[in-house]
């Protein structure tokens, strides 16, 4: 059991990493859209509009981004033996519907597009989605067994198992 729950600990604290990797890789993606095709992405917003969505898409992604960082850093902790309210589990399992939304709008578009102007990067977006997906249900996953381990383990071997996540 103890192998089981050193094994959990190394991927939570992976995963952790990989989550704070796929939200920084999404707050870029949407300021590219935005700023790199501005001239597509706001063709039918009124120009009195304009600013007011900007300010819109940024609080979006920004609160977006901090989620996913809050979601990455509080599985790494956990996964040093530290101990981390269930919150951030019900976070992933609201970013994990996010993120099936978004991967299942960039198929619809996909297919509903009559060119096929850009749809190399639609495809990419699209692969990109369900890695953050895969990453987000193995965290959560993982959180969730190795919070049901620990739970059966005595005092004396949690202390042995503490020390595995601090390990350089």
């Amino acid at each position: 059991m103890d192998a089981r729950i050193r094994k959990l600990q190394i991927e939570l604290l992976t995963l952790g990493n990989g989550v704070i990797v796929v939200g920084i890789w999404s707050f870029l993606r949407s300021a590219l859209t935005i700023f790199v095709s501005e001239n597509n992405f706001f063709q039918d917003v009124p120009e009195e509009a304009k600013t007011f969505v900007y300010i819109f898409i940024i609080i979006v992604t920004a609160i977006l981004f901090s989620l996913d960082f809050y979601i990455g850093l509080s599985a790494r902790s956990e996964s040093k033996g530290k101990k981390k309210r269930i919150v951030y589990l019900v976070f992933t399992a609201i970013s994990l519907v996010v993120y099936i939304a978004v991967a299942l709008t960039g198929v619809i578009t996909l297919i509903m597009r009559a060119t096929t102007d850009g749809i190399i990067s639609n495809i990419i977006t699209i692969i990109i989605d369900i890695t953050s997906i895969v990453c987000l249900a193995e965290l959560m996953i993982n959180g969730i067994l190795l919070r049901k381990l620990r739970k059966n383990i005595t005092p004396a071997t949690s202390e042995v198992i503490t020390e595995v996540g601090n390990e350089r």
